[in-house]
């Protein structure tokens, strides 16, 4: 499918950086511009990726790549927070949803 950059953050999460397909040269050099100073990292096929409905759970295999962390929790939405301060506030579900 074609070559990704996958970089391991220092919290355990992974980056990936799809470059646009240009010469082979140029994909190298878009990768290594996107890639910070002293970052942890791999270039792999683009299909060996897992599938995105649970790309919050991403993570580093134990051999590099990407793994999907069954124990990661979901993370919840912004709107769903704003909800939840406002029903702290005193105001109904059906009122902090309304606005």
């Amino acid at each position: 499918m074609g070559k990704v950059r996958v970089i391991y953050e220092k919290d355990g999460t992974v980056s990936v950086v799809h470059p646009v397909k240009k010469s082979i040269d140029q994909i190298d050099a878009c990768l290594d511009r996107a890639t910070p100073d002293g970052s942890d990292y791999d270039d792999i096929d683009s299909s060996e990726l897992p599938g995105r409905d649970k790309r919050y759970a991403w993570r580093k295999g134990p051999d590099g790549g990407v793994i999907v962390d069954e124990n990661a929790s979901e993370p919840t939405s912004a709107k769903r927070d704003a909800i939840d301060k406002l029903k702290a506030l005193g105001l109904t579900e059906s009122e902090a949803s309304s606005l």
